[in-house]
């Protein structure tokens, strides 16, 4: 890796972390009920964190490319999903639209870690059959949860159940790759579960309608470690 590389990288880094410190700064000193970070603060951390997985991807460590090309189209359909959350992007429903997103941004980095281990010859016959069972009791929790019998079922509470299944494979695939390589790739892990709790926060506060104190501040908080922690553990030693 070359100076200029690492580099912009670490710049990256720091701009990502000054910035939401500078964002939350001014959604505490908001008055008002609603604290979040401020749109365009959210814009620039998300087009910046797309920046980096592009730097690594195509000027990163080739060993890692497959990791690093997959976690970049994922990253991609995230911001598009921030846009969409934002309502930038104007869509019939931007709940189930930010869904659909990050859905794909998931089975991207699924494709990072299955290719990670196949390319260490690593068997993942078994690991698929554990993802898939623990993907189908998260649904049947889920369910539990979002769907009532005695409410009218709605798109958004069926989409959530869906996207529920979909991290849940990202989570199990994630810790797999930590269990089979161990080293950074258990940073790959705990930020798949940091990026569970954050959507988590999303679900208990848009869909179940319970009110968490400043949840637009620990959503982006958890949300960025989750997203630096899968995009830059490829470069750790």
């Amino acid at each position: 890796m070359g100076i200029n590389y690492l580099l912009s990288i670490k710049t990256l880094f720091v701009l990502q972390i000054l910035l939401f410190i500078f964002g939350t700064v001014l959604a505490l000193r908001n008055k008002t009920n609603v604290r979040s970070l401020p749109l365009s603060i959210k814009i620039v951390i998300s087009l910046s964190m797309t920046t980096a997985a592009f730097v690594i991807a195509f000027y990163g460590v080739k060993v890692t490319f497959f990791y690093s090309i997959f976690v970049f189209f994922g990253v991609m359909f995230s911001f598009i999903g921030d846009l969409t959350m934002a309502s930038v992007i104007k869509l019939k429903n931007r709940l189930i639209g930010g869904m659909l997103f990050f859905a794909a941004t998931h089975i991207f980095y699924i494709f990072a870690y299955v290719a990670t281990m196949i390319n260490s010859n690593i068997k993942i016959g078994m690991y698929v059959i554990i993802s898939l069972v623990i993907s189908i009791i998260v649904i049947i929790i889920y369910k539990m949860l979002f769907i009532k019998r005695n409410i009218k079922t709605n798109k958004v509470r069926i989409a959530a159940v869906l996207y529920g299944a979909c991290i849940s494979l990202m989570a199990s695939f994630a810790f797999f790759l930590a269990f089979s390589l161990g080293g950074k790739w258990w940073i790959t892990f705990i930020s798949a579960m940091i990026f569970i709790i954050s959507d988590f926060m999303i679900a208990i506060s848009d869909i179940l309608n319970i009110r968490i104190k400043n949840v637009g501040i620990w959503v982006w908080a958890t949300y960025l470690a989750a997203q630096m922690g899968i995009v830059y553990a490829v470069i750790l030693h």
